[in-house]
């Protein structure tokens, strides 16, 4: 099996170092301790502004983004992926408390395999309920580990396989603060609330709690 990694750059990211970094790290980390059965080829770097405009994609995005608060990333991903005319493997939490999940809700979805792993992908029976569903995820699969699964139950079974340290080197902070996790932003959030506050930095929390008092009073000083 040989996987190809892309990585779509948001210029205006905050912890793109930090991302782009994670990912070099890990990839190195597989492939000098030999712990992967297939090939993995240098990630593929993309600009998000390189990426073809498609209006049908956008304006679906817009209407579940408006219904969901889904992220921008995947209509990034749905246009890429047209644009590419390949079908792409994204690693999203499909458990409750995930946005993507939630619009999904009521679609049909068919379980598949791709290079010996199991995945879900959108089927093409649609209404006009789940039209927008279908346009945005008709070409990302989604693996079936992760359907269902709590982040701690992730991580636990990553430590299980062996993959522990390779956990440890994953980054998810949106706005880092010194190099360190903020404790604020959506992702930082997540792990608060679902049992994987050891991951965000106290010192990072309070040093973001600091900087949003900071410019809160800024704010008011300015009207």
């Amino acid at each position: 099996m040989t996987v190809q990694p892309y990585y779509i750059i948001d210029e205006g990211r905050k912890s793109l170092k930090k991302e782009l970094n994670a990912i070099r790290k890990i990839s190195q980390h597989l492939q000098d301790h030999n712990v992967i059965k297939g090939q993995l080829l240098t990630t593929i770097i993309i600009y998000e502004k390189s990426i073809n405009a498609y209006k049908d994609i956008t304006d679906s995005w817009k209407r579940l983004n408006k219904k969901y608060s889904l992220g921008r990333q995947y209509d990034w991903l749905a246009r890429f992926s047209r644009q590419q005319r390949k079908k792409l493997m994204v690693g999203v939490m499909m458990e409750n408390r995930g946005k993507v999940i939630h619009t999904l809700e009521g679609k049909e979805m068919q379980k598949i395999k791709v290079s010996g792993i199991d995945v879900f992908t959108i089927t093409n029976e649609i209404s006009d309920m789940n039209h927008d569903a279908f346009i945005m995820y008709e070409n990302l699969l989604f693996p079936c580990l992760l359907v269902g699964k709590k982040k701690t139950e992730e991580w636990e079974e990553l430590h299980q396989l062996g993959f522990g340290d390779i956990a440890e080197m994953t980054w998810f902070c949106h706005h880092p603060i010194l190099g360190l996790t903020c404790g604020h932003c959506n992702p930082c959030q997540d792990a608060l609330n679902e049992g994987m506050a050891f991951r965000v930095s106290k010192i990072g929390y309070i040093l973001g709690a600091i900087g949003h008092s900071v410019l809160n009073l800024f704010k008011k000083l300015r009207k």
